[in-house]
């Protein structure tokens, strides 16, 4: 038995009949639907076509849902450039602006800035450009770009390793849960783990939906984050993969 799965994103480029066909052909095993776009309307008609197409040529293609999990996000009303070396304020979403000469962005996550100190490296648009933290004014953070590009508004941020009160599974997870549990898909994917417990809610979830154990889809653990290295253990005892 093939133990190795080629996983495939579904998305608009993808999504025609013809286009998934070749997919399957070629070797597609799983195909991911990404919760973080899309109205659940293009999502079932994602999964009713995948299973036409799948039934119609003879394979096996499983689905996965991703849900999308916690996310930090850049709140900005133009586009900025960032070198290397330069300085950029980090505000909280509804704090005053000191200085609107200098370079700032907003994050949209409220009591953030009090729990990041000097030395944090801060990631935007998955790593595109890096950031490290030098200077925390209690009211704004200040960082020095170590990695430049464009920061453009709504891009995900990632602060690896700090100890963020944010829930794993949000309310639009739980709705993007239940829709795909209706749908039956074989797989659930969730994002930023930290630990097995976040594993244990998703499951109790899934059963209040589905009772019977043998018909519940598979877990799937995202490791991105640097506590669910240290809690590795503990995860693995959980997740299906």
């Amino acid at each position: 038995m093939k133990k190795t799965k080629i996983v495939a994103t579904i998305g608009p480029a993808s999504e025609s009949e013809k286009v998934l066909e070749k997919m399957m052909k070629a070797g597609m095993n799983v195909a991911r639907l990404n919760f973080s776009h899309g109205a659940h309307e293009w999502h079932k008609m994602a999964i009713d076509r995948i299973r036409k197409v799948a039934q119609k040529n003879n394979l096996n293609v499983s689905i996965l849902a991703d849900l999308q999990g916690p996310r930090i996000r850049i709140n900005t009303k133009e586009e900025i450039a960032v070198k290397s070396g330069e300085e950029v304020n980090l505000y909280e979403i509804g704090e005053k602006v000191e200085n609107e000469a200098e370079k700032f962005v907003f994050l949209d996550k409220k009591n953030i800035v009090e729990v990041l100190k000097k030395g944090q490296e801060i990631l935007i648009e998955d790593g595109l450009i890096k950031m490290i933290v030098s200077e925390n004014k209690g009211k704004h953070l200040i960082a020095k770009v170590k990695d430049g590009g464009v920061i453009k508004n709504h891009k995900g941020v990632n602060i690896p390793g700090a100890d963020l009160d944010i829930d794993i599974i949000t309310a639009k997870d739980k709705k993007d849960l239940y829709f795909s549990l209706e749908n039956d898909v074989d797989f659930v994917a969730i994002s930023f783990v930290k630990n097995g417990e976040n594993l244990r809610s998703l499951k109790k979830l899934i059963a209040k939906k589905i009772k019977d154990p043998a018909k519940q889809p598979k877990i799937i653990s995202k490791i991105e984050r640097k506590e669910a290295i240290d809690n590795l253990e503990d995860i693995l005892k959980e997740t299906d993969g």
